[in-house]
């Protein structure tokens, strides 16, 4: 898994566009699926993130 910037997600989620919503739900997805060294709670939450992207789309 390649390393990612965090301050970029955060940024990606507090924007509303569906351009950032669609960056953010595919990073999310490539790092949920490469499942590298995803800890049990990092799942969760990626799981949560990429639920309340789907929703709010």
């Amino acid at each position: 898994m390649s390393p990612f910037d965090s301050n970029y997600l955060l940024e990606l989620a507090r924007k509303k566009s569906a351009e950032s919503r669609s960056e953010l739900a595919a990073t999310v997805s490539d790092l949920f699926a490469s499942g590298g060294n995803l800890t049990d709670r990092e799942r969760v939450l990626m799981h949560e993130i990429l639920h309340n992207v789907v929703r709010d789309a």
